[in-house]
């Protein structure tokens, strides 16, 4: 197009020459002729029509006036390390937090090699007539975005920046520009910055000026959902112990048929990966249909012994990046509180996207104590699977930061001052006069390179930082349910999404703390009250299943729990548009989690209810239509070995159409006051399709 313009132009001054005409020529480069005045030196576009090309010569891309869902030019957040430049570790210890968030692709001012040149959004100039021989070019990243984002220039074979004054020349303005825009950081909080990037290209020529612009918008952040594949699964090492390489072992085997990889953390001992990070991912239309993808693991507004490990994920295509500033650990914010229910429509709305799901502290449990009442002690519990972090047992003791609160009830895991026996033959913790064990739950200096422990508070909803991120990324307002009466207080407790046969394509789990009592109770009325309460924990003085079959305190706080969820049930039917066949009710029995908090008084830290027995809602769906749930060391009756709570877990399951795959996790999670979703998290398969027009 533009070339027959300059061909036409160049037939024109042969012919003019040959004649011998003596003047001013209309037409030519260089004059400015009443027709011209009106006439465009430049064009300016980016890929507007979403289908990875720009197109210079035709309509496909010319520039609507705004961006809408269906088109309009977007750009990456470029967070990555295509390059594997940024190190997370200065030997074997972590670097400093504000170092590792201070490395990426997006914080230098260069392309760091043809990976990274494929996280540039693409813009191109054209000269749709004639351009004057004087014409001097520059380029501006309009307000806000000037500081958020980054323009780079080919030159011959070499990306350069951009810069507000770099003149370009006509000759370059002429052969036309490839340019290239990155996102420095994510979009947090739109009050700030809405996302926008407006490009202006201004051609000087005379005094005069021409210019031309075109906005991109930065691609928004997407949240995954349980029914797209697991593609990696990541997991604690928990420095090599021998209870956590036994539990890697059978998980391993668990995985097998999905084909997932898994990557072990160093975690500092950290061990609720789930907690840690939230996995996302944005996304940018490249040529020939493919589609540009960089997954983009969302760090907690937390800061925990753990928090610098995520930064081990960070590599080509993956970018980590931490939202808020908290020094202090907060459990509301961690991200096993925040889930995404998968695409449906309900009540006149569609969420193509999923929806948001987040819990807020909306009650709390309540113990019937007198006046001046400690708490009941707990015995003794094993040690840390992990050899750090472990919760106190008796809720006088500050847990460290990698530790969920410390799980009691009347005890955690034995009766009364019993000993319990390490996996190498010595005593875990011994009981004191007092009840209280001398296990501290501290971890092991050497494992933090004796970084202390951070503070912590306890807020009833996640922080404003993270609410405004997440409205950021357009995403659907949340729905947020109550989970105060849990002590740790996060959504994957208590509910979680399976799959199923039915219109929508799936159901959800959801903890049914009454049908657990009942099954105790079932148990006592058919004689069964002196069995051991664990079944692999039959010596003399273990805990019997009476012991807390008929537990006062116990049964308060599994009646009250229950009276939450049948709030939280209508609260999703109301929202969800769910059947009752659609909601799938799964047996827990809860205990009371203590735990200290920062400065206060040793014993007002009751956080709520816990897991006394491996709660099987907190299972990893694999989006095969298969469920990773633990194993329910619970009370065996009777003389055909009944594990009644495995029973009724996989009963409930079956009879939802889904494959239950059963790990043991009670030696690594369980005790720690979590089970298998909190221990892992995961990257799955997402759409590489372009959106539709």
């Amino acid at each position: 197009m533009f070339s027959g313009v300059q061909a036409r132009s160049r037939r024109t001054v042969a012919l003019i020459v040959a004649l011998g005409v003596v003047g001013p020529i209309p037409g030519l480069v260089g004059t400015a002729n009443a027709a011209e005045k009106d006439q465009k030196w430049v064009v300016l576009r980016a890929d507007a029509n979403r289908d990875g090309v720009v197109d210079i010569d035709g309509d496909g891309d010319k520039e609507p006036g705004q961006n809408s869902a269906g088109r309009g030019a977007v750009f990456l957040a470029n967070v990555d390390d295509d390059s594997g430049r940024c190190k997370v570790k200065d030997g074997k210890k972590f670097l400093p937090m504000s170092t590792l968030a201070g490395c990426h692709d997006g914080t230098d001012e260069i392309v760091n090699g043809p990976e990274d040149e494929k996280d540039l959004a693409p813009l191109r100039t054209g000269v749709p007539g004639t351009l004057p021989v004087d014409a001097v070019g520059q380029l501006k990243i309009e307000g806000a975005a000037a500081k958020r984002t980054r323009l780079f220039m080919k030159r011959d074979k070499e990306w350069v920046k951009v810069r507000p004054d770099m003149k370009i020349s006509a000759t370059d303005l002429r052969a036309g520009l490839r340019l290239g825009l990155e996102g420095t950081d994510i979009l947090r909080d739109t009050s700030v910055w809405d996302g926008q990037a407006k490009v202006t290209l201004t051609v000087t020529s005379k005094g005069k000026s021409q210019s031309e612009s075109v906005t991109l918008r930065q691609a928004p952040l997407k949240l995954q959902h349980d029914l797209q594949k697991v593609e990696q699964v990541s997991v604690s090492s928990a420095g090599g112990k021998d209870t956590m390489v036994a539990f890697l072992k059978e998980f391993r085997n668990a995985l097998k048929p999905s084909g997932a990889k898994i990557t072990e953390l160093d975690t500092l001992g950290d061990e609720w990966v789930q907690d840690l990070f939230e996995p996302m991912y944005q996304q940018m239309p490249a040529a020939k249909g493919a589609t540009q993808m960089m997954r983009v693991a969302v760090s907690a507004d937390m800061e925990r012994d753990g928090s610098p490990s995520v930064y081990q994920l960070r590599g080509k295509d993956v970018g980590v990046v931490r939202i808020g500033s908290k020094k202090v650990q907060d459990s509301i914010n961690a991200m096993g509180n925040l889930e995404n229910l998968p695409p449906y429509s309900h009540g006149g709305k569609n969420f193509p996207e999923g929806r948001p799901l987040i819990g807020a502290r909306q009650s709390k449990i309540v113990l019937d104590k007198k006046p001046g009442d400690k708490p009941k002690p707990t015995g003794s519990v094993k040690p840390s699977p992990t050899g750090t972090a472990k919760p106190s047992p008796t809720g006088s003791t500050k847990p460290t930061s990698s530790a969920k609160p410390t799980p009691t009830g009347k005890d955690a895991t034995t009766a009364p001052a019993a000993v319990e026996k390490s996996d190498k033959g010595g005593d875990a913790a011994k009981a004191d006069p007092k009840g209280k064990a001398d296990l501290k739950g501290k971890a092991d200096p050497k494992d933090k390179g004796g970084k202390s422990a951070p503070k912590e508070e306890q807020g009833d909803k996640m922080s404003k930082d993270t609410l405004s991120f997440i409205k950021a990324q357009n995403l659907a307002e949340p729905l947020v349910i109550d989970t105060g009466f849990m002590g740790v207080g996060h959504v994957d407790e208590i509910v979680n999404v399976i799959p199923a046969k039915n219109e929508r394509g799936w159901k959800i789990a959801v903890a049914d703390p009454q049908a657990g009592v009942n099954l105790l109770k079932k148990a006592m009325a058919d004689g069964h009250g002196n069995v051991p309460f664990f079944f692999d924990e039959t010596e003399p003085g273990r805990a019997k299943l009476k012991d807390y079959a008929e537990d006062a305190e116990i049964l308060s706080i599994n009646a009250q729990a229950a009276k939450a969820m049948e709030k939280n049930i209508k609260t999703l039917k109301d929202n969800l548009g769910l059947s009752d066949a659609e909601i799938v009710k799964v047996p827990v029995f809860l205990r009371g989690l203590f735990g200290h908090i920062e400065d206060q008084d040793e014993d007002a830290g009751f956080r709520g209810a816990t897991a006394f027995i491996s709660n099987a809602v907190n299972s990893l769906a694999m989006g095969d239509g298969s469920l990773i749930t633990p194993l329910q060391v619970g009370p065996v009756v009777g003389k055909d070995k009944k594990n009644i709570f495995a029973d009724a877990v996989k009963e409930a399951y079956t009879k939802a159409g889904v494959k239950m795959v059963v790990v043991r996790d009670k030696d690594v999670y369980q005790m720690g006051g979590g089970n298998i979703h909190c221990g892992t998290n995961v990257f799955r398969a997402v759409s590489q399709a372009q959106p539709k027009k």
